[in-house]
């Protein structure tokens, strides 16, 4: 994936910033009664009411706004307008139709729909995700090949990419009791309209004492094997595998991604290297879709 990706876009590397949870402790001993890991490790960092979290057990609304300097975060009941897509090439297919660049059914790419009016249709959804108005795609590079893209998830304030081991790449169920057991890699940009001194100034605030600062850019967080870090008015968050199956199959604590420590943070850092796509140039698009298709 990585050596692939860079291939095709090496010109749109971009540079990041860091930031961090203050509920930490709180939330560490909770994180795993909630069975969507993925959307809830993105949220428990920001959230300004931590009692509420309980209620709220899937998906949340970011609100931004300046209270005393920090970007608050509200959490919402219901679902959230939702796109999935099993492949990079579903998405940048299903992309090109929603704006009219390209001819076809849009629901033909889409792996998965939630909405919160159960008779929406597709592009009903389409617009509530905000799906084309993405006018950028930023794709992370540095998993380990051992890892698979399954899945990416579009909602109007985030999008969402889950690498799988190969051995769970199988099946659909393997997929889910693997982010069920925290195994996989879970990479997030969630969609600000800040500059990147505001949201790194706001995710400094809230970092807690454990969080360590790694060239002033990414913030890791051990215990959650976490880096976050902003970029162009972008949080970023990436999330490495907290378990793994041993030789006999049973599940145990990561202690090495790919030769690095679990506890190495600068060279867990290895794992956040992103490069962009413009998503406003169809060409770069329809090549990418096209180098994918050679593989």
């Amino acid at each position: 994936m990585k050596r692939f990706l860079v291939s095709v876009l090496s010109l749109f590397l971009i540079a990041a910033l860091a930031a961090c949870s203050q509920y930490e402790e709180e939330l560490k001993a909770n994180m795993e009664n909630y069975e969507d890991a993925h959307y809830y490790e993105e949220m428990k960092e920001d959230a300004n009411d931590y009692e509420k979290l309980e209620e709220y057990t899937h998906y949340y609304e970011e609100i931004g706004h300046e209270q005393d300097g920090e970007i608050a975060v509200s959490p919402v009941s219901g679902v959230i307008d939702t796109l999935e897509f099993s492949s990079l090439e579903d998405f940048l297919d299903a992309y090109l139709i929603a704006n009219g660049k390209q001819r076809g059914n849009i629901e033909g790419f889409v792996s998965r729909a939630q909405a919160s009016e159960s008779d929406s249709d597709i592009m009903d959804i389409v617009m509530g995700a905000e799906f084309a108005t993405l006018e950028t795609l930023h794709l992370p590079i540095g998993i380990p090949d051992d890892f698979e893209l399954g899945k990416i998830m579009v909602h109007y304030w985030l999008v969402v990419f889950e690498f799988f081991h190969r051995d769970d790449m199988i099946s659909e169920d393997r997929m889910q009791e693997a982010r069920n057991q925290m195994r996989h890699f879970s990479f997030s940009v969630t969609r600000w309209d800040y500059d990147d001194a505001l949201l790194f100034d706001a995710m400094m605030q809230q970092s807690s004492p454990s969080c360590v600062l790694i060239d002033g850019k990414y913030l890791f967080t051990e215990w959650a094997n976490s880096i976050s870090w902003v970029a162009d008015r972008n949080r970023f968050h990436l999330r490495t595998p907290h378990r793994q199956l041993d030789d006999s199959g049973e599940l145990v604590e990561v202690a090495a991604i790919d030769g690095v420590s679990a506890r190495n943070s600068r060279g867990m850092t290895r794992f956040a290297e992103t490069v962009t796509l413009d998503l406003t140039n169809t060409a770069a698009i329809n090549t990418m879709i096209a180098e994918l298709a050679e593989r």
